[in-house]
């Protein structure tokens, strides 16, 4: 109703709608009921924008990474703004203009122990097809392969190669150390 709204006003062409959500939530999937892992069901957002003179090509689905964080940047240069230089988040802005513009390569999924929640400490390196998970505790690592393996199902730490291992390690360090500078 909003949309034909817009539509009907004459509104639409220079009126941006974005939709968005809070993060999943795993209802049994890794044999847990949470939000606060860093699996693909738990981590991904509903994202979705309408902007008829940015998007040429609307209806696509865009294959960039985009973070909440993402939001306030974009809002901002959309209206003629200068975002703060605090804000971390990417302006969205070329995707919606081209789906084929470049995005992120990874980012830092980060969580905290938080009571009285029973979820160890979290860290993980989220790229494009793949998530490497460290934990705080007894928990060991996992690294998934998304494109052959969406569902998480097969831990391949114990097949990857340690030069491999280590600069997943070695990235996932650097976004932490960039996290909190």
């Amino acid at each position: 109703r909003l949309l034909n709204f817009l539509d009907q006003k004459g509104l639409a062409h220079n009126t941006l709608v974005v939709y968005a959500g809070d993060n999943g939530y795993l209802w049994g999937e890794h044999r847990l009921v949470d939000k606060r892992w860093a699996y693909e069901e738990s981590i991904r957002i509903p994202f979705i924008m309408r902007a008829p003179f940015l998007i040429s090509d609307p209806g696509r689905r865009a294959g960039q990474m985009v973070l909440n964080i993402d939001l306030a940047p974009t809002l901002l240069a959309v209206a003629g703004l200068e975002p703060r230089v605090d804000m971390r988040g990417l302006y969205l802005t070329p995707a919606l203009r081209d789906g084929s513009a470049p995005g992120r390569e990874d980012w830092l999924y980060e969580y905290y122990v938080d009571f009285p929640y029973n979820t160890p400490g979290i860290k993980a390196l989220r790229a494009r097809d793949r998530v490497y998970i460290e934990y705080d505790g007894r928990r060991s690592p996992e690294l998934y392969d998304l494109a052959a393996d969406p569902r998480e199902r097969n831990n391949l730490m114990s097949m990857t190669p340690s030069g491999e291992i280590s600069r997943l390690k070695a990235r996932l360090a650097a976004l932490v150390e960039a996290a909190r500078s």
